[in-house]
């Protein structure tokens, strides 16, 4: 390839511009700015921001007013009776509950002698050896002092 100089290149002008364009170019750009444009261009979202979205937080606070679970509404004694025995016997088993936490919470007076009765029955109806019964002892760290 041969070496070439930029002043041997001849000089055109190939591009032309429109008469007074550069005359008119601050008008026009003046034009554009003053020119105030919708920020919206789509008319849903204008209808949204207008009509739903206050629909919306009017329908919201209906909803907290009138459907919302209000604490007085809930009875323990029924969330208790839905706990099964397993249930509160895997919980007692995994939190360090000692035996004398939970006799000092029984309310011994209002206990049914039903119950109490039928426990008796289950324990004498229960044919365990005595390898079981210490088994059963060690599992639930019972010591012999409570029989």
């Amino acid at each position: 390839m041969k070496p070439f100089k930029l002043d041997d290149i001849e000089k055109k002008n190939l591009f032309t511009t429109p008469d007074r364009y550069f005359e008119k170019l601050p008008n026009r750009i003046q034009e554009q700015v003053t020119t105030k444009k919708s920020i919206w261009k789509f008319p849903v979202m204008k209808f949204s921001l207008r009509y739903a979205l206050p629909a919306l937080v009017v329908v919201f606070g209906l909803y907290l007013a009138f459907f919302k679970v209000k604490s007085d509404d809930i009875d323990p004694n029924a969330l208790l009776a839905d706990v099964t025995i397993e249930d509160m016997i895997v919980y007692l088993e995994n939190n360090d509950i000692s035996t004398e936490e939970i006799l000092e919470n029984i309310d011994i007076e209002n206990l049914s002698i039903d119950m109490i009765e039928e426990d008796v029955d289950l324990l004498e109806n229960m044919d365990l050896e005595s390898d079981e019964l210490e088994e059963i002892f060690q599992e639930y760290d019972i010591s012999e002092e409570y029989f």
